[in-house]
């Protein structure tokens, strides 16, 4: 049972963003208490919190998908000329950054 488990987290990273990944979402997040398979079963044979791995994959997927969102972020670029030089520094003291 915990291959099982430890097979489907690992799935469940390794897809992550793909259309395939939604198998491994429908699955993790059902509560089917009848199937002797079903998510909520196998945590609970290991003795594992079925409610703290789900929580812990949408933890591990919220923090992935912002790494992603600003990877090609950069507080500043190049600077052309001394008035946007200028403007630059006001808007970084906004908190606006600019792409590369």
């Amino acid at each position: 049972m915990f291959a099982i488990l430890l097979d489907a987290i690992e799935c469940f990273q390794k897809y992550a963003g793909d259309e395939t990944n939604r198998v491994f979402e429908e699955w993790i997040f059902d509560y089917d208490h009848g199937w002797s398979f079903s998510f909520i079963n196998i945590p609970e044979a290991v003795d594992i919190s079925p409610t703290y791995l789900r929580k812990g994959l949408l933890e591990w997927e919220k923090e992935r998908f912002q790494q992603s969102l600003f990877a090609d972020w950069k507080p500043f670029d190049r600077i052309n000329s001394r008035q946007e030089y200028f403007a630059r520094i006001l808007d970084r003291r906004a908190g606006i950054y600019f792409r590369r």
